[in-house]
């Protein structure tokens, strides 16, 4: 229909520039007419299709129900509330029947606004043309003819230094409103729908990895209080939950020009905007989306050809939590530790179970690969631990993410798309993400220096010191992370030598981060582990806090009700690491612990 049509118009314009390679995810329809215009203008070399129908994108084939659910939760909240649709310009207030805008009325609709960030990082990361910068551009974009600007100017991204440029067409309006839409995102669904133009989005290769993992855990992070939206609400919630990974460009002109938003980031030189539109609207499904990558080398094309259509695959597959796998090594009935009496050992049971009622509520329990013996058997300790898990990363298919974590002090409190979409975002790209703690035994503390620069007691988390490699928890791909235990457990260039004349894990952890600083990222802001340090109270009692979700969590018979986050940056880690606890039951370490237990572990439905 109307779409296809303008993608063809659209298309046509694109391929006048020799340095630009097009990347088209669509159904039939546009894959068909998508390869007319590539044989009829022998442009096929420049033009990648990736034919994939709506059923088979990812939020659709993964978290439907999730989506669906939330349009309900959201209607009864907008009519509990008496809430209206509020769309401002610099000249008037449009005000609306909520009920009856798309983004709270179709699950489909937010299904297939939000692959926009998705689509462009996968792209980028096949990267098929070489190119250095590229952009997401809507597939049924109508707003003016690309044939007509670029007869005028060169198709040009904007490069932002590292962000992600995001055209606002109501830049005043934004920043006033900045309070209330982080406290309600149903205020920015409804006041702040037109701040945003999401048509197109650009930037260097970097700046389209971070931003998209801090745009998809806002997409997450969101369904998972039962709210969903269209684009221009993810990218607002996320510019305002990750600063730094974005650009605000004011278009400086009111919501009806979303071309001038649209020229200022792909023609950023051209003085004057040319405006054109069709003069049509259409609410039917949109068919297409495109990834425009600039730097185009038509060498490439073939390799474009094999590796997008796997991509595409692989799209769905990090939505799920099969690619997501959880190491823990347990012996002597639940630790790795020999020195332990039998009461202690009784208490560490418990907390091996608190540990797996976590990862089921999360639905990880099928991801769960519990290593080592659980007889009463003793463990050779540490030598043991390093070992399984060498053995047991090697086993698995090189590009699928792995944790190593402890469980007799430890918790989860996130699913698996929360777990990869944190890795995605703390990696940047390296295959290892590292977490950190402020204190360690002395004699094992390997220091990051660069994660803190001159000053320790000023961190991105917000907690003095929080600069040490922490072994409770590591994640990657499963290759470097069998890399990293295989070092450690061979004491390969006397890496994990040596703690009162014993090899140390942590000490091999810490060295092997400096040794190979191109594969591995720190977890500064605690998006994936916190490491609460328990000798002293005060850290637990300064730095985290217990919050309540918006609604709670329910899996089968039980309910989950809050979560812990970083009290400076809000940031609820997918896991926590209670270490200290190989004490006696009433010391103050346990004390802590059973605080955020009581929190965090699931509770009969009933409570």
């Amino acid at each position: 229909g109307v779409y296809v049509s303008r993608f063809e118009a659209a298309l046509r314009g694109w391929v006048t520039a020799s340095d630009v390679g097009v990347i088209a995810f669509g159904d039939h329809p546009v894959a068909s007419q998508a390869h007319s215009v590539m044989n009829e203008l022998g442009v096929a070399a420049r033009v990648c299709v990736i034919r994939m129908n709506f059923s088979d994108t990812p939020y659709h084939r993964c978290l439907h129900p999730a989506y669906v659910r939330s349009i309900g939760q959201m209607r009864r909240e907008i009519r509990r509330r008496k809430l209206n649709f509020i769309g401002t310009t610099r000249k008037r207030i449009i005000k609306a029947n909520t009920l009856r805008h798309m983004e709270f009325e179709h699950a489909e609709y937010n299904e297939v606004t939000n692959l926009k960030w998705t689509f462009l990082a996968a792209a980028m990361r096949a990267n098929p043309y070489r190119s250095v910068k590229a952009g997401y551009v809507d597939g049924g974009f109508h707003h003016f003819d690309f044939s007509t600007v670029m007869a005028h100017a060169k198709l040009d991204f904007r490069n932002c230094g590292g962000r992600l440029c995001v055209g606002l067409m109501n830049f005043p309006h934004w920043l006033g409103m900045q309070s209330a839409y982080r406290s309600d995102p149903f205020r920015i669904g409804l006041d702040g729908n037109a701040d945003i133009s999401g048509n197109v989005l650009c930037g260097d290769l970097n700046a389209i990895t971070k931003a998209s993992a801090a745009l998809e855990a806002s997409v997450f992070r969101l369904l998972r209080n039962n709210f969903s939206n269209d684009d221009q609400t993810i990218v607002s919630d996320a510019m305002l939950a990750e600063p730094a990974a974005f650009e605000a460009v004011d278009c400086g002109h009111a919501i009806e020009t979303w071309a001038d938003c649209a020229q200022a980031l792909l023609f950023p030189a051209l003085k004057e905007h040319i405006a054109w539109s069709d003069g049509k609207y259409s609410t039917s499904e949109q068919h297409t989306a495109v990834v425009i990558a600039q730097g185009a080398h038509e060498s490439q094309a073939q390799r474009c050809k094999q590796e997008l259509p796997m991509m595409s695959g692989d799209i769905r597959r990090t939505t799920t939590s099969s690619t997501v796998h959880i190491a823990t090594f347990i012996t002597g009935s639940g630790s790795m530790f020999t020195f332990l009496n039998s009461g202690m050992m009784r208490h560490l049971s418990t907390r091996v179970r608190n540990f797996l009622s976590t990862t089921d509520v999360w639905g990880l329990g099928g991801t769960v690969h519990v290593l080592g013996n659980t007889s009463k058997k003793a463990s050779k300790g540490w030598e043991s631990l390093c070992h399984a898990y060498a053995e047991y990363t090697a086993s698995l298919p090189p590009k699928h993410l792995v944790l190593t974590v402890d469980s007799g002090d430890g918790l989860m409190q996130a699913s698996a798309i929360e777990v990869a979409a944190a890795f995605e975002h703390v990696a940047g790209g390296r295959p290892l993400a590292f977490s950190l703690e402020t204190g360690c035994p002395k004699g094992f503390c390997i220091p990051i220096k660069s994660v803190v620069g001159n000053n320790a007691n000023h961190t991105p988390s917000g907690i003095s010191g929080l600069q040490n490699v922490n072994g409770g928890f590591v994640m990657g791909q499963a290759w470097a992370v069998h890399k990293l235990w295989h070092a450690v457990a061979t004491n390969t260039d006397n890496i994990a030598c040596c703690h009162k004349g014993k090899l140390h894990p942590q000490l091999g952890i810490g060295r092997f981060a400096l040794q190979y600083p191109e594969l591995v990222s720190f977890d500064a802001k605690q998006h994936l582990a916190a490491t609460i340090g328990t000798k002293a109270a005060n850290e637990w009692l300064e730095h985290y806090e217990i919050c309540e979700h918006a609604s709670p969590k329910i899996s089968t018979s039980v309910v989950l009700r809050h979560r812990v986050r970083n009290r400076h940056t809000g940031v609820s880690p997918v896991y926590l690491h209670i270490p200290g606890l190989y004490v006696p039951q009433k010391h103050k370490s346990m004390r802590i612990y059973e605080e955020i237990v009581n929190a965090i572990v699931p509770k009969p439905a009933d409570n």
